[in-house]
């Protein structure tokens, strides 16, 4: 399964972060490519390495793009949590004032762990023997004073 989310940012530039196990792939357009006067190669990577580096314009009204996946959202604006959006598999756009973006991908979806015969909320048997027992320890341990 392909775990992929997408942010479309002016222009329709895109932002594009891929989960790869522990490791997200992350890679945008920072500038368009642009041929000099003496038709020579351009350097498309010139422009990100050297200081100041072209950050990619994501508009801050319209929080749009599309999720491949389970994906968990978290739009911030000037440090402070303005929503958590939860994405399956599809495409949004939501106008919401933002400056930055937390995201992260999970393995499998609440409705998948249900359709597979178990509450994601509820702990397994032997996670609540385990709870049960360490209870009963520390009920009958000696206290010292």
């Amino acid at each position: 399964m392909s775990m992929v989310t997408v942010f479309y940012g002016v222009g329709n530039t895109e932002y594009r972060s891929e989960a790869q196990g522990g490791v997200y792939q992350n890679w945008a357009y920072t500038a368009p490519l642009t041929w000099h006067g003496a038709y020579s190669a351009p350097t498309p990577t010139g422009e990100a390495l050297n200081l100041p580096t072209a950050a990619v314009a994501i508009p801050h009204n319209l929080f749009t793009g599309f999720s491949e996946g389970y994906w968990v959202h978290r739009v911030f604006l000037d440090g402070h949590l303005t929503g958590t959006y939860t994405f399956v598999d599809q495409q949004f756009s939501v106008p919401v004032l933002h400056d930055y973006i937390q995201s992260v991908a999970m393995p499998f979806s609440p409705a998948e762990a249900a359709a597979r015969g178990g509450d994601p909320c509820v702990p397994s048997p032997g996670g609540a023997a385990a709870l049960l027992c360490a209870a009963l320890f520390t009920r009958f341990r000696a206290r010292k004073a």
